[in-house]
């Protein structure tokens, strides 16, 4: 019985709890920044300061960038599966993203940087198997994951901010 009390009183607790901290939210103004006309985008993703966005088309085939500065939408490449998940460098000057094509009912993807300003791609891994898409770490950096390996993306910062102090975990599920 007395077990029964201290659950009663849990609930109770957690319900009071959570409607004295409960947030409230308000929608404060709603701007559109893509038109019907540009087309459909799918799953944003933001810069770490917000100011700059990410899209994707259906299939999430290509990529496309808004600043909020310039007010503008950029289309930056037209590679499928460019728009899974892409990440943004630690400087936001490029972007990072996984690229697929099927040869033989198999995946075989690569990883590209492309630089925002100049529209230039580099490749940075070239047709991996089990290739995930890029990942941050706590430290900001950009990481590459495949079956077998972590793969630091920007060597340059891993030496600055170290993962010494950081657990990645990868789960390899096949």
């Amino acid at each position: 019985m007395k077990r029964n009390k201290h659950f009663y009183f849990f609930i109770i607790l957690i319900l009071i709890s959570n409607t004295i901290f409960s947030q409230s939210v308000s929608v404060i103004g709603k701007d559109e920044i893509t038109s019907s006309a540009d087309g459909e985008f799918y799953n944003p993703q933001f810069n770490y300061k917000g100011d700059k966005i990410l899209f994707t088309g259906d299939s999430f085939k290509g990529l496309w960038l808004f600043e909020a500065a310039k007010n503008n939408l950029k289309k930056l490449n037209d590679n499928p599966g460019a728009g899974y998940n892409p990440v943004f460098s630690s400087d936001d000057q490029s972007v990072y993203f996984r690229s697929d094509r099927f040869e033989n009912m198999k995946r075989i993807s690569s990883m590209y940087k492309q630089n925002l300003n100049s529209g230039k791609i580099d490749i940075i891994l070239k047709d991996q198997n089990n290739l995930l898409a890029p990942i941050k770490s706590t430290g900001n950096t950009v990481l590459g994951l495949n079956s077998n390996e972590v793969i630091p993306l920007e060597k340059n910062q891993l030496n600055k901010t170290g993962v010494d102090n950081q657990s990645i975990v990868y789960i390899n599920d096949s």
